[in-house]
């Protein structure tokens, strides 16, 4: 098929007339940007341009910009419009821009229409492509055909097509003194054309009959015209299909505006999400409320304050301060013991904590019902208490997936603390023996900690099997560089200890042969073995104590860390095998199955063995504790979960059968909370830093 039914070039112009009319329209201006760029026929490219990465960066930076000012989905669609010179931004192209801004435009379009009030002639060419051509040159995708109207839009790769038109009509040009122009490819019908209109600025083609500039295309020029399309198409064919380079802008767009949306979840999400949790009997919003619509909301209350202590720390730590001068003082004036004194803490901590819940719920008070309009299946069973959420009626996967998620997520927490907490406890224990021989009378509480510290660590790694798929967002770069840096300096200093020849050196050169060779200094200890085979056992032992910090940091996350010949790597992985843990709380499970479940041997024998050594570690250190006048905080709580393992594992080993705790017939309830457009973080956190400041303890 010969080139010119590939690409077929339609001319028209515009002559201005003595009545200040034209010929073919008196605006070509408002033509451009009124018909030529109107909305729904056009796709916009990215705002680049081919040779001014200034222009590129700026205006993506602007479009960042926009997305971390924005406040709200009207703000940040403000924002990207003012970044990109919206609405007619990326549309159109150019001689010298394959993406004109929106300005661009607008000052091109008033250029034309101040030449065509001047009296030159104004072209108006439409080249139309078909579509079988476009997709042998690579600017469709292979086999893409369009059924009806409007189906080619986010299909045409139109960084490939701009590029070709430009390079036609730079042959096209040098058939005129100084033609500038402005080009938009559309794509709302059946077939792509491009439209241009075109003015030529200097003297130009005159016409015969009365002076006027020429406004025809001669078959020349069409010629010249589509050769150059069609070698610039040819000459790209070899490059990729670009998905539309406005899929570019569309990709860009949808990252920013996830960017927006995750920011916004990120910010709303929690008050929201205590919203849709709150009763609808305002009597009942407060903190250490009884009342059992409020179990759920006060733990998503407190979760959500500790939240805000970790990004306000000056506030709890102000808050610690003044509770522990307070208890002191009170020890010393009244001569309390350190139980007391440490209750009295605990006390002080707790009341500011339900102040300020109480200042969150008074906060909350003041969202007007009328914003309280979002309403969601899931929002309905999550702001549930997991016990009724399970004992509902309303069977479906959704629900089975809200029941296994919360409480997966909630014992995962737990475990995760718990193991952090009896590791604080023995390292604590460690630091004291050395300081004091006497406290190994206390080895007891040191075999509690480490038996718990290793039962919950278990339990966190079951959990991890569930959940490794959720993200680690805290960076550990620079720890893992540190262990690295320790390690080289390790091994560094065992082979500079294996270096017989430094032996016989004199003490500068062996310092200066340290440096060299093996880049650590102390080379002249060399000559003292003992000094420096010290020197060799603190580098391990800090290597190790340094990587051992971040692998317990780490598994907590099912991320490991790994030694090679390369240094050492992150992998994830669960520390521990799922076969290993999976039965070692299975007093805790009678919510997980609706009918119960069988135990099988291996299981049942584990989860009774882990049930004696738990409870020989805890009576030991319970006559340790009661032989000396001591306690230990959360020692009433794990005395009760022991023993409600001793019960369970009784009745399992009895009947290898493990009955289910759930109820049924609770109702859904339907809940309505705000967008996450409303920002409830920020007020909440001036309402706590005030709260917190004003309900911290007195002498009076």
């Amino acid at each position: 098929m010969p080139l010119s039914h590939d690409i077929v070039i339609v001319n028209q112009f515009s002559l201005r007339t003595p009545s200040g009319r034209g010929t073919r329209g008196r605006t070509p201006g408002a033509y451009i940007e009124r018909y030529m760029a109107r909305h729904d026929a056009i796709e916009t490219l990215a705002p680049v341009r081919l040779h001014d990465m200034t222009t590129y960066v700026e205006r993506y930076m602007a479009r960042d910009d926009a997305v971390e000012a924005a406040g709200s989905r009207r703000e940040l669609f403000d924002g990207l419009d003012r970044a990109d010179g919206h609405p007619r931004a990326g549309v159109a192209f150019g001689p010298d821009s394959i993406s004109l801004s929106s300005d661009d435009v607008h000052e091109r379009s008033l250029a034309i229409q101040d030449a065509f009030d001047r009296g030159k002639t104004v072209l108006k060419t439409v080249i139309s492509f078909d579509t079988g051509y476009l997709s042998r040159e690579g600017v469709l995708e292979a086999g893409f055909r369009p059924y009806q109207k409007g189906d080619l839009k986010g299909h045409v790769d139109q960084l490939k097509l701009r590029r070709a038109i430009m390079n036609g009509m730079r042959r096209l040009s040098r058939h005129f003194d100084d033609l500038q122009w402005v080009g938009v490819i559309q794509v709302d019908t059946m077939h792509v054309h491009c439209h241009i209109a075109a003015v030529d600025m200097g003297v130009g083609r005159l016409r015969s009959t009365d002076g006027r500039q020429s406004g025809i295309i001669t078959p020349v020029m069409r010629d010249d015209l589509r050769h150059g399309i069609d070698i610039e198409l040819e000459r790209e064919q070899s490059l990729r299909f670009l998905s539309a380079s406005v899929g570019y802008d569309r990709q860009q767009a949808r990252t920013l505006v996830k960017r927006y949306a995750q920011a916004a979840m990120q910010r709303g999400s929690v008050g929201q999400f205590l919203l849709a949790c709150l009763p609808d009997d305002r009597r009942h919003w407060r903190a250490g409320s009884n009342a059992k619509d409020m179990r759920k909301a006060n733990a998503v209350c407190e979760r959500w304050l500790r939240g805000v202590f970790e990004r306000e720390p000056e506030i709890w730590e102000g808050c610690q301060r003044s509770v522990r001068s307070y208890a002191a003082r009170r020890r010393e004036r009244e001569g309390l013991s350190e139980a007391q004194e440490a209750e009295l803490v605990r006390k002080g901590e707790r009341r500011v904590i339900e102040d300020c819940m109480n200042g969150v719920y008074h906060v909350l008070r003041q969202v007007p019902k009328r914003s309280r309009r979002t309403e969601t299946a899931t929002l309905d069973l999550m702001s549930m208490d997991l016990h009724d959420m399970a004992s509902t009626d309303d069977d479906t996967p959704m629900r089975d997936f809200g029941v296994r998620l919360r409480g997966y997520s909630t014992r995962l927490r737990h475990h995760r603390e718990e193991r952090d907490r009896y590791h604080e406890l023995g390292a604590e224990w460690d630091r004291r023996r050395e300081q004091n021989a006497a406290i190994e009378n206390s080895a007891a509480l040191r075999a509690l900690f480490r038996e718990e510290e290793e039962y919950n660590e278990a339990l966190m790694c079951k959990y991890l099997h569930f959940l490794q798929f959720m993200p680690y967002r805290d960076e550990y770069e620079d720890e893992l560089e540190e262990c690295e840096r320790r390690r080289r300096r390790a091994e560094a200093l065992e082979a500079m200890a294996a270096d017989d020849d430094m032996r016989y050196m004199d003490p500068m050169d062996a310092e200066a042969w340290g440096r060299e060779q093996y880049g650590e200094a102390g080379g002249r200890l060399v000559l003292m073995p003992d000094a420096f085979a010290r020197r060799v056992r603190d580098a391990e032992r800090d290597y190790h104590d340094t990587l051992g910090a971040l692998r317990y940091r780490l598994e907590a996350h099912a991320l490991t860390v790994v030694e090679g010949p390369g240094g050492l790597a992150v992998r994830r992985g669960v520390a521990r095998p799922f076969e290993d843990v999976k039965a070692l709380d299975i007093h805790h499970l009678g919510y997980d199955f609706p009918l119960g479940c069988d135990i099988g041997v291996r299981s049942a024998r584990q989860f009774v063995a882990v049930t004696r050594r738990r409870r020989a570690a805890l009576d030991a250190a319970e006559a340790y504790l009661a032989s000396t006048g001591q306690t230990l905080p959360g020692l009433a709580d794990l005395e009760a979960d022991v023993t409600a393992m001793q019960d369970c594992a009784a009745r399992i080993a009895r009947t290898h059968h493990l009955d289910t705790m759930r109820d049924h017939g609770v109702e859904l309830r339907r809940v309505r909370t705000t967008s996450l457009d409303v920002d409830l973080t920020r007020r909440v956190t001036d309402a706590v830093r005030r709260i917190a400041e004003d309900s911290l303890p007195s002498d009076d």
